[in-house]
């Protein structure tokens, strides 16, 4: 298959910047604040410390923090941290100037110029055959990749694999890679048909084939599940 880079018509991309830890500054919430109230704050909460055994209130000397009126406390940051300890980004807008996300020319005989207008979409081939494809991440990398699901009866795709455009620094990639779908091993009438992310069709035996493709498994992969 013949891939060239389509430039024209390619989307415009407002990346999406700022943090809510940037504008508060280096000083309020950041991390020497977060790691600095772990240490003498832990020590009254231990239930075996025979310091305050009758729930009295601590006095000034008192270094367990228990008092309420304290305002060394980590509720007092309104930055959240991931289990690393980091500050967790938050973007609060979009950049102001947009930039280009290249298009993969997918080589197919479409009829005319591609028209990757939306998201996902499918349409006629000039073969009477059909173009589906879905922006998805499903390498599991965090970047949107183009895969594409049925490429007009082209390469096996939705039958034995689908075509995946990884997404990279500015675009998708121009070679696509083969995504092995599974045999189902059905009565299905003919050759599997898992031309979408999720549908429905009818078995030999009069009863219906049902799946979808989600992550059930939570690892951050997409997983093919078959319901009927």
């Amino acid at each position: 298959m013949n891939l060239r880079p389509l430039l024209a018509g390619s989307p415009m991309i407002l990346l999406l910047a700022g943090c809510a830890g940037d504008a508060a500054g280096d000083g309020d919430g950041g991390s020497g604040e977060a790691t600095g109230t772990a240490g003498s704050g832990d020590t009254g909460n231990d239930p075996s410390s025979d310091d305050q055994p009758s729930g009295e209130p601590a006095d000034s000397g008192d270094v367990s923090g228990n008092d309420p009126s304290s305002t060394d406390s980590d509720s007092d940051t309104d930055t959240d941290t991931d289990p690393t300890g980091e500050p967790v980004c938050e973007g609060t807008e979009f950049a102001g100037d947009a930039s280009a996300w290249t298009l993969p020319d997918l080589g197919l005989p479409l009829g005319g110029p591609q028209l990757l207008t939306q998201l996902s979409d499918y349409w006629g081939c000039t073969n009477d055959q059909t173009l589906r494809y879905s922006s998805l991440d499903i390498t599991g990398d965090g970047v949107l990749d183009l895969v594409v699901t049925d490429a007009c009866d082209a390469a096996g795709a939705g039958t034995s694999a689908w075509l995946v455009h990884r997404g990279g620094n500015d675009g998708f990639g121009d070679d696509p890679e083969s995504w092995t779908l599974p045999d189902l091993g059905l009565p299905l009438g003919g050759p599997q048909n898992l031309v979408q992310l999720g549908d429905y069709w009818g078995c030999t035996n009069d009863q219906t084939l049902r799946y979808s493709t989600i992550d059930i498994t939570g690892d951050g992969m997409l997983d093919l599940v078959v319901t009927d």
